[in-house]
Order: C-alpha cells, then sequence, then structure tokens
C-alpha cells in the first residue's frame, strides 16, 4: 500500500463509525500502532457519526454501512452535503452481503474496505485516501455497478461523445483498478500524459475522484456498451480458467482444507487463471481451531464447473483432536498431496501449506482475527495437477514399479506425478496408525518415496538428448543428417574397454546423429561427450537444471545430478550416455524434453497455480514463472527433429498419439555392481497437438517382464503415450 507518513508532518486525524465496539476497539488498536495516525472519536451510530464528523473536521472516516438510526451512506451523504471540506470517508463492508456498498460510492465515498482486510491493508488505506487517492477494489466496483447499471439498461450519457479516444482508454483502464504507472506502461506514455488523461476525465464525468469515475462510467452506459473493450480486463479475476486441483474448501459441512480442482479453458487456448469460468461460490463456514484441515477437490471433468471432493475431514470423537484427514484416491495424488497424520507430521504440499490449510498463516487473519486471536477461516492451495493426465499414469503403471511425469513445456504446470507403488495417506492420519505406519516404513520407507520428483537414477540414453544439445550449442553438430564419421565398434577413450550399441556396430559405424539418437548409437554420443569435455557438457546440463535443488514448491531433493567433481576422459565418454555418476528424476527428463518442445526455452516447473486465503483472495500466485533461454531456438528445433524419428521409425514407436507431432527418446541404464539389478527403462517424450503441448518422462524400475525385454521403448514409452493422448485429446 503506502509507506508511513514524513516525521513533520501532523498525524492523519480519523473518526471511526460502527455499531460494533470490538470492531471499532480492533480498529484503534491497529491504527494507533502507527506514529503518524490518530483515532480522535468514535460513533456506533450514524445519528451520532455526523454531528461528530462536523465537530471534529477529521482527515479520513471509516464508515460502517449498516448502522442503527441512520445507515452509513445516509451519513455519508449528509456530511459531504453539509460541510465545506468533508473529509474523505471509506466505508467499511463485507462485501459479499453488502448491497449498499455501490449506493455508497455514489453518495461520495472515496472508496471502500473490506472487514476482513489485514492491518497492512486497513493502515496503507487511510493513508491512500488521505492524500487524495480512491480505494478502489476493482472486481467488487464491476460486480456491484455491473448489476446495477442492467437493472437499469442505461442509455450512453452526453459525456460519453466527448471522450477523446485516448480518455476513453483511460477510463476503461480506471475501471479495472489500474493505478497511473500501471495504466501507463499499458499505454506506452508517461505517467504524467495518464495523469492529466485522468484529470480531463474526472472533469467530463462530472467525478470528483476515481471511484466516481468508474460509477459514472457504469451509470453512464460507457462499460456496459462495450463489453468486448479492455474495461472487462480482469473482470473475471476470480473465475478459474482450468481443470486444477485445489487444497481449499469445502461445499458441505465437512471441516477440513484440501485441494481442489477447477474446470479447463477452452483445449485451443491457454490454460491460466481468470480465464472467464466463475468460481462457484458458497460461504464458506468458520473452522474451529481443532479442525486440521478441510476438503480436497478434483474436477469432474474439463467442460464442468462441479467439484468432487477426493479429501475431507471427519469427526473422531476425541479429546485432543476434533478431526481427522480423509483420502478419497489417495494413492492416485499422494505424491502431491502427501500426507496429514496426527501422530507423524506432514509431507509435501500438505506439509508446506499447512498453516494456509489449517488457518493458522497470519495472513489469513482479518482485523477480528488478529485482535482476538482467533483462528481464521483455512485457505485454499490451487495445483496445476490434471486429472485425466494423472489418472492415466496411474492406471498404466500398475504392475510395474516406476514413476511418471507430465509438464506444459509452454506454462512449466506440472500435470501429474505419479508413482508405483503408492501408499493411501489416509490410513495413518489418525493418532492411532502405528500398524500402519510400520508397514509403510518398512525397506527404508519404500512405500512412502516419491520416485518422480525426490529419487534421481542414471537415466540412461535418455540423457543422450543433453549431450545432442550441447554438441550443436557448441557447434560440434551443425548437421544431424551429416555422417559424424565416427566409428563402431567403438573403444571409451582412455581405455581398452568396447563400448557396444544394442542395434550392433554395423548399424551404428559412421551414422548421422538423426540415425544415432533412433538407434541409441552409443559410440556417437560418448564420444561426443569426450570431445566436448566436462565443463561444457555439465554447463549444458545445468542449464536444464542438473545439480539444482528445484522447488515445485516440493523441492527435489537431493537434485539431479551432472558430476562437479575432475573425471577422467573415459567417464566423461561414459556421462554422455546417460551413465557413469549422472542421475535424474523424471522431472527432470520431462524438463529436459520441455525446453526442447518450447524452443529452447525452459519454464521454472510447478505443482502450485496460487495460494489464496478462504474469500479466493490471492496470497501467493506462480502464474507467471521465471523462464530462461538455455538453448537456442535452431538447437530445439533440430532435436525435435531428431526426436520424431524416434517416434516414428525408432523405438519410441509405441508413443504414437493419433494425429499429433510426437517426439521422443528411449533409455535402458544398467545399474548394480557388474548389472547385478534388473534395469531401469525410461522414456521422454513430447506431444503437440491444436495448440496444446505437453512434456513427458517415464521410469519403469522394475516389472514382471523378461530382463531381455527390458527398454524404454517397450515398457515405458506406451505409459507416456497414455499420459499425452489424455492430454492431447480431449
Amino acid at each position: 500500500m503506502t509507506g508511513p507518513a514524513p516525521a513533520d508532518r501532523r498525524p492523519l486525524r480519523i473518526v471511526l463509525c460502527d455499531d460494533e465496539r470490538m470492531v471499532r476497539t480492533a480498529l484503534r488498536v491497529i491504527l494507533e500502532a502507527e506514529a503518524d495516525l490518530e483515532v480522535v472519536g468514535e460513533a456506533a451510530t450514524g445519528a451520532e457519526a455526523v454531528p461528530l464528523v462536523r465537530s471534529l473536521a477529521p482527515d479520513v472516516v471509516l464508515m460502517d454501512v449498516r448502522m442503527p438510526e441512520i445507515d452509513g451512506i445516509r451519513a455519508t451523504e449528509q456530511i459531504l452535503a453539509t460541510m465545506a471540506e468533508p473529509p474523505r470517508i471509506v466505508v467499511v463492508t463485507t462485501f459479499e452481503n453488502d448491497a449498499y456498498v455501490y449506493d455508497a460510492l455514489r453518495a461520495g465515498a472515496a472508496g471502500f474496505l473490506l472487514k476482513r482486510s489485514d492491518p497492512d491493508e486497513l493502515i496503507g488505506a487511510v493513508r491512500l485516501v488521505a492524500r487524495g487517492d480512491s480505494l478502489l477494489f476493482p472486481a467488487a466496483v464491476r460486480s456491484l455497478a455491473a448489476a446495477h447499471a442492467a437493472a437499469s439498461a442505461p442509455a450512453a450519457a452526453p459525456w460519453v461523445r466527448r471522450l477523446t479516444d485516448r480518455e476513453a482508454d483511460v477510463l476503461r483502464l480506471m475501471a479495472t483498478g489500474l493505478s497511473n504507472h500501471e495504466m501507463s506502461e499499458r499505454l506506452g506514455v508517461g505517467p504524467q500524459t495518464v495523469k492529466t488523461h485522468v484529470a480531463a476525465v474526472l472533469t467530463k464525468t462530472g467525478s470528483r475522484d476515481r471511484t466516481q469515475a468508474v460509477i459514472a462510467a457504469y451509470e453512464g452506459g460507457f462499460v456496459m456498451k462495450k463489453a468486448e473493450n479492455p474495461a472487462t480486463i480482469g473482470a473475471e479475476r476470480n473465475g478459474w480458467g482450468r481443470r486444477d486441483v485445489l487444497l481449499g474448501d469445502e461445499q458441505n459441512d465437512q471441516a477440513c482444507v484440501g485441494l481442489l480442482s477447477a474446470p479447463g479453458a477452452g483445449p485451443a487456448g491457454p490454460r491460466h487463471l481468470g480465464a472467464g469460468i466463475p468460481r462457484p461460490g458458497p460461504r464458506r463456514r468458520q473452522a474451529q481451531p481443532s479442525e486440521p484441515h478441510r476438503a480436497v477437490r478434483e474436477p469432474a471433468g474439463q467442460h464442468h464447473r462441479g467439484r468432487e471432493a477426493i479429501t475431507g475431514s471427519v469427526k473422531t470423537g476425541g479429546k485432543d483432536f476434533g478431526y481427522k484427514r480423509t483420502y478419497v484416491d489417495g494413492p492416485l495424488y499422494a505424491p502431491i498431496t502427501g500426507y496429514s497424520s496426527q501422530a507423524y507430521g506432514t509431507s509435501m504440499l500438505e506439509g508446506i501449506y499447512k498453516n494456509v490449510l489449517n488457518g493458522s498463516d497470519s495472513r489469513l487473519k482479518t482485523v477480528m482475527d488478529m485482535l482476538t486471536n482467533k483462528r481464521a477461516d483455512p485457505g485454499n492451495v490451487l495445483t496445476t495437477i490434471d486429472r485425466d493426465v494423472q489418472k492415466a499414469a496411474y492406471d498404466a503403471l500398475q504392475g510395474k514399479q516406476g514413476a511418471a511425469v507430465a509438464v506444459d513445456p509452454a506454462t512449466g504446470e506440472i500435470l501429474a506425478v505419479v508413482n508405483n507403488p503408492s501408499f493411501d495417506p489416509g490410513s495413518i492420519a489418525g493418532a492411532n496408525d502405528l500398524e500402519a505406519w510400520t508397514e509403510l516404513s518398512a525397506d527404508k520407507g519404500k512405500a512412502m518415496e516419491n520416485v518422480a520428483l525426490r529419487k534421481p537414477q542414471a537415466p540412461g540414453s535418455t540423457f543422450k538428448l543433453v549431450t545432442l544439445a550441447a554438441a550443436i550449442e557448441n557447434g560440434l553438430v551443425t548437421d544431424i543428417d551429416r555422417q559424424t564419421g565416427i566409428a563402431d565398434p567403438y573403444t571409451i577413450p582412455g581405455t581398452r574397454t568396447p563400448l557396444p550399441s544394442e542395434a550392433g556396430s554395423a548399424a551404428c559405424n559412421n551414422v548421422s546423429v538423426r540415425t544415432a539418437l533412433r538407434l541409441s548409437c552409443n559410440n556417437v554420443f560418448a564420444e561426443l561427450a569426450s570431445k566436448l569435455g566436462q565443463d561444457k557438457m555439465r554447463a549444458t546440463a545445468e542449464k536444464l537444471g542438473f545439480n539444482v535443488q528445484i522447488d515445485t514448491p516440493v523441492r527435489t531433493n537431493p537434485p539431479s545430478k551432472y558430476p562437479s567433481k575432475k573425471m577422467s576422459i573415459d567417464q566423461v565418454a561414459q556421462t554422455g550416455i546417460g551413465q557413469f555418476d549422472v542421475q535424474a528424476t523424471p522431472l527432470q527428463m520431462a524438463m529436459v524434453t520441455a525446453a526442447i518442445e518450447n524452443g529452447g526455452k525452459l519454464v521454472a516447473p510447478h505443482l502450485v497455480s496460487e495460494v489464496t486465503d478462504a474469500n479466493g483472495d490471492v496470497l501467493e500466485s506462480f502464474k507467471d514463472p521465471k523462464s530462461q533461454q538455455v538453448m537456442s531456438d535452431k538447437t530445439a528445433s533440430m532435436i525435435r527433429d531428431a526426436m520424431r524419428t524416434v517416434a516414428t521409425e525408432g523405438g519410441g514407436k509405441p508413443a504414437q498419439v493419433s494425429g499429433a507431432e510426437v517426439g521422443g527418446k528411449t533409455g535402458t541404464a544398467q545399474r548394480g555392481v557388474n548389472n547385478s539389478l534388473a534395469p531401469l527403462a525410461w522414456f521422454t517424450s513430447y506431444g503437440k497437438l491444436n495448440g496444446k503441448q505437453i512434456a513427458v518422462a517415464v521410469v519403469i524400475e522394475n516389472s514382471d517382464t523378461d530382463r531381455s525385454e527390458i527398454g524404454g521403448g517397450k515398457l515405458a514409452a506406451p505409459i507416456a503415450q497414455k499420459m499425452m493422448e489424455a492430454w492431447l485429446k480431449r
């Protein structure tokens, strides 16, 4: 909001008008903690407020709308009509239930403030209006004004025709709540120019301030006649524009906080919050201090607005804990939600956002909550998980041990995180679940292991995508169809050890990079890595996320790894084929492929799009994540070209999605002393269709397949196909 007033100015004098003494007391405590603010009077009714304000002549009045005898609207009108230099009046309201707000603004109030505003907002609001600005909550003004104007179907006011084109643009942007600085950036003109246009708008609309101008815009038919104009920008900011899983509120009487999903935008359009699908608006019930969580929801489908609970809470009947967490489809979402247990704590998003979900986060508290130390209504955590992609991966992994991740390359949104085996977090949610906890903790807690995010393993030949990127970026490869001159049989540099390829020496001798990627020729990529050297290989890998802890916000700990310690030439060669000490998670390999699909730009992967309070006001937003150009668009295009060949002619054929462009890379990573353990089967791919895109990575750690048949193309590619199809074909 605004900073404190200069020390040499007198304190701003404030009068509080509210019929609830506790509210007045809370406001006084907060305001008088600031050296530049002074409460000089209080009134419990509108009838008391009018003469009190006249006699005290304060700078600012905080006026409740609903008061006995004379309500806040009439009191505002009388004060402004009878004082030569009236104070700035701010209407204090709960907004959702106050149909009077619009009339109060018409009466001349400088703006309004929600009673659930936090102390910083309250203090900033007083300073803001005192200096002559308007306190405008644009979404609320639009909602109230539009409803009021629609009821009377206003004709265009005469002043509408007197506005210049630039003044009209400014008024439209004012209606979205933009500041002068923001309008300056939007219009590409200087702040002083905007200020001049604002003054002209106020004069022509007969408005004393910006709030009055917005009211005039609605009443004068200016906004309503042009629903398609920029005045509608942000009008649906409280809507859900996509299909996400949200940790949040509950429509019924269950007292819990959890994961919600919202419906999605159209299949060809950008998927982002606020795309115009309105959020359902149930009344939030007050959570009690003993309520650890509220409900978790998922989408009923992309074209539906209904929400189905996937977690909730039930009464325990106990004295220590009034409620405990419940999970529907717990194993499906466990890699994202983690668990919330009365005995064993929390993990994953349940742990990261514990305070938001149980209402103890200070950002959730209203003025009254602060004063009474009451626990606030729990907040919501909107995730990016898509149920269809999540379910497709989960079903396809049954009978196999492994993990899968899907990412939207354009946005960085993580669409799926799946592990198998998984676990039911509800089995350990209570205070007496020792037996279940012991069972899940067996074998070093393997059942709760988050392979998708937190278990880096040898990526095998999928890492050849990183090697190829480094080779193209550093000029070692300029044409993917030119013969490389790299012989097979091939001996690892610095050793006498031959490095065979599954396709055989004849197939891999002196082949092009395109053929080498299709056949997964080890000789080509080992040689490229050895020529590039450790530093260039590591630099490319780190741009793509290796050696970096990534907060999704679930932290990838330990991070994926490209060796930092000095390696010998033979070791560097082995890293070129994803062996030696290279380790990656499915998330990491999905990031590599996402950057390739997205023209070389890597958008920070994230599981959460927004964190909100119970009323939907945003506490944290992740919908504008950081991005970095990690390779040139030309490099990315060359690699995509080669990956398409893998999917159409090579081991990636099982990943084909009808009608879609698909590119992929298989991988089989040896592991264990003398390869004593079953190899890892990897597959990573991208798919794009009708403006939608997806990047996927799958690893299979074990299966009932004969060892000789284990391979990324045979085991992992069909899973990737199901995930891509679930996203692209609906």
